[in-house]
Formats: C-alpha cells, structure tokens, sequence
C-alpha cells in the first residue's frame, strides 16, 4: 500500500512538473530565468524566437549582453530594488539586441524567487514584444510632426467645431493674416465667435448636416478658399465638421 501510494504521489509530481513546463514552454510572453549573477539559465520558445537566438546560445549569455547599451542601467537598477526587497514597480520598457544585431522593443515584468530563507535566488522575467506598436507610434507621431510643420509655416487655417459648434480645433499660419493666435478660438463657440456672419454660420450648419463643400470667404480683408465637410463618430454619426482654409488673397 505504502509502495502505491508513492508512486502514485511520484505521478502527480510528474505530472505537475510537466503542466507547469508546457505553459511555460508555450506562453505566448516570453519567459525567462536568470541567476544573482545575471546568467540565463531558462528561457521559454517564445523568449528565443523574439531574440532569434536558439535556448542552448541563449543559456551562454547574460540578460546584459542582450539588452540595448541604453538599457541596461535601468534593468539593472530594478534588480537592484528588488533584491533590496523593493517593489517591481510598473512594468519597464526596454530594448534587446537579436541575434542579427536588430533591437526589438519590449515590455518587461521582472519579479524575484528567494529561497527557503530568503535569500534571493533567481530573477523572472516576462518580456512581450511591443516593437509593432513602437512603429506605429513612430510613423504617427512623424506624420504629426509633418502636419506641425505644415502648420506653421503655411498660409492655412485648419479648425474644427463639435456638433454644438464650440471649437475643438483652430491651427495654421493664416491665422496671424486675421488677427488670432492659435489655439484661440478653442472652447468658444462659433455662433457666438461669427454671429455677424450669417455666411460663415451657414457654412457650418451646411457641414453640420453632412455636406461637403468648398466656398470662398473674407474675413478681416484676407479672402480664404475653405473646404467644408462633417466629421463622423465610430457609428457614422456626425460629431462636428471640420475645414481647411487657404488664403488666396493673392490670387
């Protein structure tokens, strides 16, 4: 009985050892384990198809020689806190270095194992590749620096009104030809800004109900060709209108 009952405690054992080493082996985050003297010495399939390194190359590095020259201070400086018995804290962005010398963009979540005394033994390390996100961020914000720049050098005013006409949006060069600053008109309302101008008040009510046009305009002297047409909400809906002037006073 007693020989039975131990092989049958042997099987759970076995059969939780393998449990855990299947999630681990197929979490979609990379996994990795780490010594006190920053050796891997575990990493999960996901952690090496992200650095393109194979688990025994990666058994042979430090977290350091991986991770971006910028980056290792910060990582390091976690460690140090928790092993000092700190939080975590939020989880740290950072860069490794892939085997073909390429960086990849992550979010890591570290936390420390401690012995039976407390000792600290092993960093753990759950990395998820955000380097699609990080491109994303890039080109949106240089198409906003391109827009920036556009701006403010330009002979246009670009503005935009909510559905009850209060301005959300008032940018552009041309608005030094009339006199505004931009970002003035924001928070006003354009009824109350234009009610002298029963035109440009019909403009807007034209956007409102879902036209798009383009009209001429004078405003303080300065003759602008502005594109009129309504903005949209996620369900079609129209949440405001928005224009492009250009000053053709010129021409």
């Amino acid at each position: 009985h007693d020989l039975k009952r131990r092989r049958e405690v042997e099987q759970q054992l076995r059969d939780q050892v393998e449990l855990r080493r299947m999630i681990f082996d197929h979490a979609p985050s990379g996994i990795s384990l780490s010594d006190q003297n920053l050796r891997l010495v575990e990493v999960n399939d996901t952690y090496c198809r992200m650095l393109g390194y194979s688990r025994e190359e990666l058994l042979q590095l430090s977290f350091v020689q991986i991770t971006h020259p910028d980056d290792v201070e910060k990582t390091l400086a976690l460690n140090r806190r928790l092993t000092a018995g700190g939080s975590p804290g939020a989880p740290l962005e950072k860069r490794y270095i892939r085997k073909d010398g390429s960086s990849v963009h992550v979010v890591l979540n570290v936390g420390l194992i401690r012995d039976e005394q407390g000792a600290p033994r092993f960093f753990v390390g759950q990395v998820t590749d955000i380097t699609e996100r990080r491109l994303v961020e890039s080109e949106l914000q240089l198409r906003q620096n391109q827009l920036a720049t556009v701006l403010a050098h330009a002979p246009l005013i670009l503005f935009a009104v909510d559905a009850q006409g209060v301005f959300t949006l008032s940018e552009g060069a041309g608005l030094a030809a009339i006199g505004r600053e931009p970002g003035e008109a924001v928070g006003h309302s354009v009824f109350d800004r234009y009610a002298a101008r029963p035109d440009i008040l019909g403009d807007v009510r034209r956007a409102l109900a879902g036209e798009t046009f383009t009209v001429q305009r004078e405003v303080n002297g300065v003759f602008f060709e502005t594109r009129c047409m309504p903005q949209r909400d996620a369900d079609g809906r129209i949440s405001g209108m928005i224009a492009l002037a250009i000053d053709i006073t010129d021409r």
